[in-house]
């Protein structure tokens, strides 16, 4: 995993300030920015192209059984 840059951070504690009304510190920004980005690494996957198939064809096949 990639560590979050400087800006990054800062940019973190600018939008906690302003979504929450409070300050939060360097560390516990950077702690909270990495924990975020873990959670996107361990929800985010990209459907496998077979799955996108089977849903298109599944979906053509549902549409010419209505008609």
């Amino acid at each position: 995993m990639a560590g979050l840059s400087r800006d990054a951070i800062v940019e973190y504690q600018e939008i906690y300030k302003k979504v929450y009304g409070k300050d939060i510190s360097y560390e516990q920004a950077l702690e909270q920015g990495t924990k975020l980005l873990r959670l996107f690494e361990i929800i985010y996957h990209p459907v496998p192209k077979e799955w996108r198939e089977k849903l298109q064809s599944d979906k053509i096949i549902k549409k010419t059984k209505k008609i």
